[in-house]
């Protein structure tokens, strides 16, 4: 586990050292969706925890490419984007920390219906702590998001795993492994 938090860390610092104050900003987003928890041997529905899932998360990013006004322009860029989350499920939270590796595109007039967006699209390795387990939580999460003026709407999904606190209430229920699963929507904006 320390040498996953090790090469997190390798990766995270060149991503900050590189980056464009000018072009870089704070991204603010809010998370909503569901969650669902259980040991990873369990088979009925009864065994999952489940319930809504809220968050905030903080990103060092940017926009995606501006718009080249050229019929079947098509742009990408990618990118480390650096980000710390509060995610929190009825009773338990998490605090979690990882590098989002991000393509970010851009395309104008593209295809029959000559449609224009921007977007990114991410894959987020994550490690952090959870006030239900003992060691660390450790997962990850794939997303998309359109940008769409000052904001972002988008969705993701993400799957974290975590050994819980002998002093867990669950942990009779439950048992010692946890395996979650969350989905949800993302609005994310640099304009607060």
């Amino acid at each position: 586990m320390h040498r996953l938090i090790l090469i997190l860390a390798g990766v995270a610092i060149p991503a900050l050292a590189s980056a464009d104050s000018t072009e870089r900003q704070a991204f603010v987003s809010v998370l909503g969706g569901y969650s669902l928890a259980a040991p990873p041997e369990a088979t009925e529905w009864s065994e999952f925890d489940r319930g809504p899932l809220v968050g905030l998360s903080l990103a060092w990013d940017r926009a995606p490419p501006e718009y080249i006004r050229v019929r079947g322009e098509q742009l990408g860029r990618a990118e480390l984007v650096p980000e710390a989350s509060v995610l929190v499920t009825g009773r338990t939270g998490t605090l979690l920390g990882g590098v989002r590796l991000q393509l970010a595109i851009t395309q104008y007039e593209v295809g029959l219906f000559r449609a224009s967006s921007r977007g990114k699209v991410w894959l987020a390795p994550r490690v952090g702590v959870g006030s239900m387990a003992s060691g660390l939580v450790y997962g990850g999460d794939l997303g998309v998001a359109f940008h769409t003026g000052g904001i972002e709407i988008g969705g993701w999904m993400g799957v974290y795993g975590w050994k819980q606190s002998a002093s867990s209430e669950r942990m009779d229920l439950y048992g010692p492994q946890m395996l979650q699963v969350q989905a949800g929507l993302i609005f994310s904006s640099s304009d607060l």
